[in-house]
């Protein structure tokens, strides 16, 4: 409603002179409020370095056009705006620390898949170099014949070939470790599926960066994102894509049939 008037008290103080002033006035319009002449002397404002001022204010009453107090009105609508002030600032902060967690989570997950990405890489070179190192043991073995063995002629012994044998042995055992060492049984299964297929276990690292870490999340897999995994070998391909739809098949069987109405 619109209002005639309304009192109000007030305290004025200069907090490092001590200095105070108190009085209270009923205003029917706005009016600039001070303390009186000489409270405050000059010379007291130019002993202090700084001056702190504060005023402090209390709504005593509240008229309307036809002199009516109603300050209870007007003080439950000033309560009210405080409360809903309240919950807006509650809301917000409540808002707030909710993208908060969603952006740490966010980040969370980006820094577990980057790290993920970097291991998954580690693994797959490493897996490489070993494919390429039994490749090599492979090729030496197919050389070493009974003469060979005998002469002196640079060719390998069979003494440093089994020796070398032993370590890519060894190495193989440590790679398997490390990979199974943070693999869950699922991770595990398809991980020893890899391993089954000569050649494509050196591939372990591209599934990783995908995300293919499961039979689960292998049996998703199109045609079409097989090809994009970057394994250009057509034999593996569709090695790969028989799995799949072997995976799809047994998951269909596991499938309880609909019961049929009678």
């Amino acid at each position: 409603p619109k209002l005639k008037s309304v009192n109000v008290s007030f305290l004025l103080q200069c907090l490092e002179t001590h200095t105070k002033h108190a009085s209270s006035h009923e205003y029917e319009r706005a009016y600039g409020v001070g303390w009186r002449d000489q409270t405050l002397s000059t010379d007291e404002i130019k002993a202090c370095d700084t001056l702190t001022f504060v005023a402090k204010l209390e709504l005593i009453a509240v008229y309307d056009l036809k002199g009516n107090d109603i300050t209870h009105l007007r003080q439950h609508g000033m309560r009210y705006g405080r409360r809903r002030k309240e919950r807006e600032r509650e809301r917000d902060e409540e808002e707030e620390e909710t993208n908060q967690e969603e952006e740490e989570q966010v980040d969370r997950g980006r820094r577990d898949e980057d790290a993920r990405k970097k291991e998954g890489a580690r693994l797959g070179l490493l897996a490489l170099k070993m494919e390429v190192m039994k490749q090599r043991v492979a090729a030496i073995e197919s050389k070493l014949s009974s003469e060979e063995k005998e002469n002196e002629q640079g060719y390998v012994t069979e003494a440093q070939f089994t020796q070398l044998q032993q370590q890519v042995n060894r190495m193989q055992q440590t790679i398997q470790q490390l990979m199974l060492k943070d693999m869950d049984p699922e991770q595990q299964r398809f991980k020893a599926w890899l391993d089954t297929i000569t050649g494509l276990a050196a591939y372990y690292h591209v599934f990783v960066a995908r995300g293919v870490t499961t039979f689960a999340k292998l049996s998703a897999l199109s045609m079409q994102d097989i090809q994009s995994l970057g394994i250009d070998d057509i034999q593996y391909q569709m090695m790969i894509l028989n799995k799949v739809l072997e995976l799809n098949r047994n998951q269909a069987k596991k499938k309880p049939e609909p019961s049929k109405s009678t």
